[in-house]
Protein backbone atom coordinates (compact mmCIF):
# COMPACT_ATOMS: atom_id res chain seq x y z
CA UNK A 1 0.00 0.00 0.00
CA UNK A 2 1.45 3.42 -1.34
CA UNK A 3 0.57 5.90 1.47
CA UNK A 4 1.83 9.64 0.48
CA UNK A 5 3.49 12.21 3.06
CA UNK A 6 0.03 14.20 3.46
CA UNK A 7 -2.05 10.77 3.32
CA UNK A 8 0.22 9.80 6.52
CA UNK A 9 -0.55 12.70 8.50
CA UNK A 10 -4.21 13.02 7.70
CA UNK A 11 -4.20 9.54 9.28
CA UNK A 12 -1.61 10.38 12.65
CA UNK A 13 -4.32 13.30 12.97
CA UNK A 14 -6.81 10.70 13.11
CA UNK A 15 -5.15 7.71 14.72
CA UNK A 16 -4.46 10.20 17.57
CA UNK A 17 -7.83 11.67 17.89
CA UNK A 18 -8.92 8.09 18.31
CA UNK A 19 -6.61 6.83 20.70
CA UNK A 20 -6.84 9.42 23.09
CA UNK A 21 -10.76 9.18 22.71
CA UNK A 22 -10.89 5.46 23.23
CA UNK A 23 -7.86 5.74 25.88
CA UNK A 24 -10.03 8.32 27.89
CA UNK A 25 -13.10 6.89 27.26
CA UNK A 26 -15.00 4.85 30.00
CA UNK A 27 -18.06 3.68 27.79
CA UNK A 28 -18.52 2.73 23.92
CA UNK A 29 -20.66 5.69 23.24
CA UNK A 30 -17.51 8.08 24.30
CA UNK A 31 -15.81 6.45 21.66
CA UNK A 32 -18.53 6.08 18.44
CA UNK A 33 -17.95 9.82 17.89
CA UNK A 34 -14.30 9.60 17.28
CA UNK A 35 -13.04 9.96 14.08
CA UNK A 36 -12.46 6.67 12.53
CA UNK A 37 -14.11 4.64 15.62
CA UNK A 38 -14.51 1.34 16.16
CA UNK A 39 -17.63 0.99 17.77
CA UNK A 40 -16.93 -2.17 19.35
CA UNK A 41 -15.30 -0.96 22.97
CA UNK A 42 -14.06 -4.12 23.42
CA UNK A 43 -12.04 -4.54 20.10
CA UNK A 44 -11.10 -0.57 20.54
CA UNK A 45 -9.56 -1.31 24.04
CA UNK A 46 -7.67 -4.21 22.69
CA UNK A 47 -6.21 -2.35 19.85
CA UNK A 48 -4.74 0.48 21.81
CA UNK A 49 -1.46 -1.12 21.81
CA UNK A 50 -1.37 -1.29 18.45
CA UNK A 51 -2.05 1.76 17.50
CA UNK A 52 0.66 3.24 19.96
CA UNK A 53 3.47 1.33 18.15
CA UNK A 54 2.15 1.89 14.91
CA UNK A 55 1.45 5.88 15.50
CA UNK A 56 5.42 6.83 16.01
CA UNK A 57 6.58 5.53 12.75
CA UNK A 58 3.44 7.15 10.66
CA UNK A 59 4.39 9.91 12.24
CA UNK A 60 8.03 9.98 11.26
CA UNK A 61 7.03 9.00 7.53
CA UNK A 62 4.90 11.97 7.97
CA UNK A 63 8.13 13.90 8.98
CA UNK A 64 9.97 12.54 5.49
CA UNK A 65 12.09 10.12 8.29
Amino acid sequence: MLITAGGAELMCAEIRDWAGACAAADTPSEVIGAPGAIHDFAMARALLPEVREVFPRMAAFAAGG
